[in-house]
């Protein structure tokens, strides 16, 4: 994975809790899970 690609993963993932942080919609534990399993597929692949 290249510098580029992690920090558009960062952004991306810190943008989708920022967002439900923002919306009130409370699924921010759901959220760091699905960014959590889909981060350790990547690492899988890598």
């Amino acid at each position: 994975m290249t510098n580029t690609v992690a920090a558009i993963l960062f952004a991306l993932i810190a943008g989708a809790v920022a967002l439900d942080l923002a919306m009130g919609w409370g699924g921010t534990l759901a959220v760091a899970r699905y960014a959590y399993v889909f981060l350790d597929w990547l690492i899988f692949w890598r």
